[in-house]
């Protein structure tokens, strides 16, 4: 247990100390680009991050670990992306140069989701939504949940988030992909439209038309600070 919680500490410090002290190439996809390609290079083989991956595979990288240091330079790649021209990006960074004990264990938290994510891509969606709660845009704890639905959806799925974004309303006949639409359903991003009815007795009656809906204060979030850079 000891030997697992150092490695962890480690992997958060070397990831904190890449962010400190190198700012990676933006100009690259790491997303498109093969790991075995960028490791050839000297200059990626010294990232803190790198070399602690290293460490810990001792006799090389296996295919999860490619995966795995893969997903952390494309969310770190994103994130400097973003904070380039960011007051409260360089503070951000400031802080985790002095160790912040608060600062290390969101980025501890961060590196958490990315080991959950399969897909490179949603690395780059959750660099958006970091570097927004960094920014002072959202909230932690939006954040966090934010972060745990990007892990249940399916990407394709982002397609219909959009053309709801859009509309900022609909009807069945507005969907294009009405599966896509039953998951963003159940991950709490779309829901039905809040109607009001005059009773006979004068008072208001609340009811929900099953086939008129909206885009939720998550779904909002989620396209504006996590999709829409």
């Amino acid at each position: 247990m000891n030997e697992e919680k150092n490695i962890e500490t480690n992997v958060v410090q070397s990831a904190a100390k890449t962010l400190v002290d190198y700012n990676l190439d933006t100009a690259i996809d790491f997303a498109e680009v093969g790991i075995d390609s960028f490791l050839e290079e000297s200059l990626f083989r010294e990232l803190p991050l790198v070399k602690t991956v290293y460490g810990i595979a001792k006799t090389g990288l296996a295919i999860r670990e490619k995966h795995l240091l893969k997903k952390f330079l494309v969310f770190i790649s994103q994130l400097n992306k973003n904070g380039i021209s960011s007051e409260n990006y360089q503070k951000y960074r400031e802080k985790l140069k002095k160790n912040d004990k608060v600062i290390l264990k969101e980025l501890e938290f961060a590196l958490t989701i990315i080991d959950r994510y399969i897909e490179i891509n949603k690395n780059i969606i959750l660099a958006n939504l970091y570097f927004n709660y960094i920014d002072k845009k959202i909230s932690w704890e939006q954040f966090q949940e934010l972060s745990i639905v990007v892990d249940n959806i399916f990407l394709n799925d982002l397609n219909e988030l959009e053309n709801i974004y859009i509309r900022r309303s609909m009807t069945m006949n507005d969907i294009k992909n009405k599966i896509s639409f039953r998951r963003l359903k159940a991950q709490n991003l779309v829901e039905e439209i809040e109607k009001s009815l005059r009773m006979p007795d004068g008072s208001i009656g609340i009811y929900y038309n099953k086939n008129d809906y909206k885009i939720t204060e998550l779904g909002n979030l989620l396209f504006k600070y996590g999709l829409n850079k």
